[in-house]
This record gives structure tokens, sequence and C-alpha cells, in this order.
């Protein structure tokens, strides 16, 4: 089978997690014995007009990557501050893409099926259904879907679900969330976990001298660091703590003064951003796993947690209720402070009580890319 993972990006030096799921997802299909291409798509401004319909390529590994670049009427600061019609906008992007997208699938007309991620880019990769019988699948993991209430350029873009041939969810809450905003069935799927994370700590690779909690996640608000930061504040022994944020965003000034504010230099450490492989390096040195988010659509970060056999923290935000059990961790409410302390409290003293390579194996079970892409190639 040949298919075409439909992308919002692709992962590069400068940027490792620009599609980074949709990326190892594309991977795992191709080790199936299946050849696999990425089109990813790159919106410029108005600024970047002489880019326009360039299509960059390179390989990576055994996936092909291409890289359309749209140059749009979008004119940086000038749009923001006069207000825009996002329906509007996304008319005009579907348009260009559908140009683009068609001289594209006409240089390469081997594809037997279309993979797409997210929401917004399949509403523009739908438009390929005008000109094409190419079978089109959509996999959603946005966030916002698991809200109460949706906005309408959201319900806009989720006209592609109707269009699609078929759709799979990330989790039960997210399959939940489109039957109640677009009455569409989907496949739950969860994410899968790359096989590096299933690597045992190697026998000169030594523990924190102090208990570590470590966690994974862009630094904004919806990921509630500055809960976790609250919490430290409290926890009864936070001498004999430390907690590592990794991860990059707009919120890390506010979160840098919250640290001073509350005398936690030394305790917390904002680590930045980092490469899968630092990342799973943090992980197997870490003790526990804490996860703070206001909403997840299924929390990835999570089960590359538990892949190193580590007990988590965790939120009750609408993906983790899916997998994580009383033998593998504790839920607490989003945005209590007091209660994530209290959790972390007692991490602690019961941390000897979890089966670390039970852990790792119910993880390997249910979210390895051997699994999880056996799943896929099913739909």
């Amino acid at each position: 089978m040949n298919v075409l993972f439909i992308t919002r990006g692709y992962p590069s030096l400068n940027n490792p997690m620009n599609g980074n799921y949709e990326a190892i997802q594309a991977h795992a299909i191709a080790a199936n014995g299946h050849q696999v291409s990425v089109l990813s798509v790159r919106w410029r401004s108005i600024f970047h007009i002489l880019e326009k319909n360039k299509l960059l390529y390179r390989e990576d590994g055994d996936i092909n990557v291409y890289e359309i670049v749209i140059s749009t009427y979008y004119i940086p600061y000038v749009s923001t501050i006069i207000g825009g019609n996002k329906i509007l906008e996304n008319f005009f992007e579907r348009k260009l893409f559908k140009s683009k997208s068609k001289q594209f699938l006409l240089q390469h007309p081997e594809f037997d099926i279309i993979h797409v991620h997210n929401v917004r880019i399949a509403s523009f990769a739908i438009s390929i259904k005008d000109y094409s019988n190419i079978p089109i699948v959509i996999t959603e993991h946005l966030s916002l879907l698991n809200l109460g209430v949706i906005d309408n350029t959201i319900k806009s873009y989720g006209k592609a679900y109707m269009r699609s041939d078929s759709v799979i969810t990330v989790s039960t809450a997210l399959s939940d969330a489109l039957k109640l905003h677009f009455n569409i069935d989907s496949h739950v799927i969860n994410n899968m976990v790359e096989n590096r994370f299933f690597e045992r700590k190697k026998q000169n690779e030594t523990k924190n001298d102090k208990f570590t909690f470590v966690t994974v996640g862009r630094l904004v608000p919806i990921k509630c660091f500055d809960v976790l930061i609250k919490a430290i504040s409290v926890l009864k022994r936070r001498d004999d703590t430390r907690l590592i944020i990794i991860g990059e965003g707009p919120e890390r000034s506010r979160l840098e003064n919250l640290i001073k504010e509350n005398g936690l230099r030394g305790v917390v450490e904002l680590a930045g951003l980092k490469q899968p492989d630092e990342v799973a390096e943090l992980l197997s040195k870490a003790d526990c796993f804490v996860l703070s988010s206001k909403r997840e659509t299924f929390g990835i970060v999570l089960i590359e947690a538990m892949a190193k056999g580590l007990p988590v923290i965790c939120t009750r935000c609408g993906g983790p209720e899916d997998f994580v059990t009383k033998d593998c961790g504790l839920f607490v409410a989003p945005n209590a402070p007091q209660e994530m302390a209290e959790a972390m409290d007692y991490s602690m003293d019961h941390v000897n009580e979890y089966d670390n390579e039970y852990i790792r194996r119910i993880t390997y079970e249910k979210f390895s890319e051997e699994y999880i892409s056996g799943q896929i190639l099913k739909v």
C-alpha cells in the first residue's frame, strides 16, 4: 500500500516537535512494509511571496518528505490588530491548498490512501475529494474539541469529517466529543510510544540524589504548570524534592517569576526544549511523572513515561482516563494545587510499591509502535 500523510509540519533540527506525532506514526506504518510519504504544509505571510509554490523534498530514512510552501494574503500584526474573519481566511486558504495539492498529486499519482491529521489540515485536504477518488482517513487529536463548546471556526473545519471515508480519534473522550458536536462515529485508536522509550535504563545510569518529578509539555496555560509549581511550594518535603519541566513556550517568563516568588530556585527547573532521546534519558533518571493539564485529548507524554516504568500522577483531563489505573498511578482534580501536593507527597512515600516492570510491560502491549500501527492499518 502507498500511503500519503498530509500534516501541519514535519520534525527538523530547528523544530524537532513540529509534526512529531505524525512522523512517528508514518515511520511505524513504513516499518510494516508499506510505502509512506508525507506532504507537510507550511503557510507563509504575504511577505514571503517569493517562496510561493515552492515544493521542498528530503528523505527521512524510509519516508519521502515533501514540504509545500503556500503564501497567503496574511499580514503579520496588521491582520491581528484589525481583526479577521477566520472562516473567510480558511476559505481562501482552502482554495490555495486545492490548487497546490492538485498539482502535487498529478505529479505523484501513485497513492492508494491519504491519512490526514488534525481537523484544520483536514479542512484543506478534503478538497482533494473534488477531483480524486483516493480514500481519505482523518486522525483527530485536537484538544479544543474536548471543550464543552466549540467556536464557529472549528465547526466550519468539522465539515471535513462528513466527507472523509473514516475518522480515528485518540481517546474515548475525544470520540464522544465528535459524536456530540458533529454526530460522527469514529474508531478509537490511542497514540503510540516510540520504541526508543522502551529501552531499559543503562547499567551506569543512576537516579538523581533528590526525589525527582518530571513533566513534559509546551509552556502554555492549558498545561497548568503553575499548578505544579504551587503544589511544590506547599509540599511537606520540598527540600528533598526536584521538579523538572521539559518544554518551551510563551509562559516561560510567568513561570520563572512564580518559581522566584515561591523561593523554588534549585527545586524547580525549566529545562527547555529537548530532543526525544534527551527526554527519554531524563525520564530514565526520574522517580515519578506528573501531568497537570486542564484538558488533554490523550496525553502521549504519560505513556512515554510509563514506557520507562514510571508511576504517574495526572489530572482527570479527558485523555488519561482511558489508560491510567491504580496500578500505575494516581488521579487528581485539575487546577487543585493542594490535592496535587498531597498526591506528590503520597508518591514519595509509596513509590517502591509500584511494579516498574509491570507498568512498562502493559504500556508496550497497549501502545507500542507495532500494536498501534496494526490498528491503524486495519482502518
